[in-house]
């Protein structure tokens, strides 16, 4: 490598085709982060999807424990694809800063990159350095979170099939008619640009952006200059209740090339982004996540 304080990065073969195409999409809309991410993808060794090393090396849904050098504690977090993204707390999305750096390094890597809006030392700058997951004060290597995750992915499929198909389809038909969706408010102008965003990630992000484009189709239009006081739209802050676990968490919501998990700037194309557009303060909506669970969301107080 031209710069020896850049880190090798190195990607599965099915990983770089998903992530090329993602990375791409986003750059042609002039997203910043997205041309980061293609930027790794372009550097990137390419090996099989099963070679040993890949158990060292951070992969998509990998769970991978790091720690910023600006200060913030050591985290551990899955990275998933934008789709897939569920929870501010256990989740990075690879289409943000920090989800693009972390993407393909080896287990004791550190790899700096930039963050909008966080002034550390050197402008905007900052790194990552990956450290092994720990349990109890031991450490162990990625490779058995990522294994872990595979089997408790594997119990639960195989509870869901013993079950049976005719009981699980009655339960799903049962959740569908249980939700009862709010009433919710968008300007004219923000649904246009949204409806836009919908239908061009349809290919890459299809469960969210179905989920937003029936937001958007069932919302009642206003005029842009409307007083929209108490009413979440894009550029909110927003202060919202887990209705499931009662834990209230302050967010910005935000479109997806100005997302950055560590500002808590959630995109509108994830699940908990496409579910408080247009809601109002006291208003609570029900969702299905990507792992088809049902989770809802209370909007405590919100600030344009």
């Amino acid at each position: 490598m031209n710069n020896p304080s850049i880190p090798d990065v190195t990607l599965p073969a099915s990983d770089h085709r998903r992530l090329e195409r993602l990375a791409q999409a986003g750059a042609d809309q002039g997203d910043v982060d997205a041309r980061f991410l293609l930027s790794e993808i372009n550097r990137a060794e390419i090996i099989p999807d099963g070679a040993a090393r890949l158990d060292s090396i951070v992969t998509m849904g990998a769970w991978v424990t790091f720690w910023i050098t600006w200060g913030f504690p050591r985290e551990t977090r899955q990275l998933v694809y934008p789709e897939d993204y569920a929870s501010e707390r256990t989740q990075i999305p690879v289409t943000s800063p920090l989800g693009a750096a972390l993407v393909g390094l080896k287990v004791g890597s550190e790899m700096p990159f930039f963050t909008a809006g966080r002034p550390t030392s050197s402008g905007s700058s900052a790194s990552v350095e990956v450290k092994r997951m720990t349990l109890s004060g031991l450490c162990f290597a990625i490779r058995w979170s990522r294994a872990k995750s595979s089997l408790v992915t594997m119990i639960r499929d195989h509870q869901q099939l013993r079950k049976g198909e005719k009981v699980m389809s009655k339960i799903n038909r049962k959740s569908k008619a249980e939700i009862v969706l709010p009433p919710i408010t968008v300007m004219e102008n923000e649904a246009r640009r949204l409806n836009t965003l919908a239908s061009s990630s349809a290919m890459l992000f299809p469960r969210v952006a179905h989920f937003l484009a029936q937001e958007m189709e069932r919302a009642s239009l206003v005029a842009d200059d409307s007083d929209l006081r108490g009413v979440v739209r894009m550029g909110s802050q927003v202060r919202y209740c887990d209705d499931k676990t009662g834990e209230v968490r302050d967010v910005v919501l935000v479109y997806p090339h100005e997302a950055d998990i560590a500002l808590k700037r959630v995109s509108v194309l994830t699940p908990v982004g496409a579910a408080l557009i247009g809601l109002s303060v006291g208003q609570a909506i029900e969702f299905q996540t990507p792992g088809h669970n049902k989770r809802s969301l209370t909007v405590l107080g919100v600030s344009n």
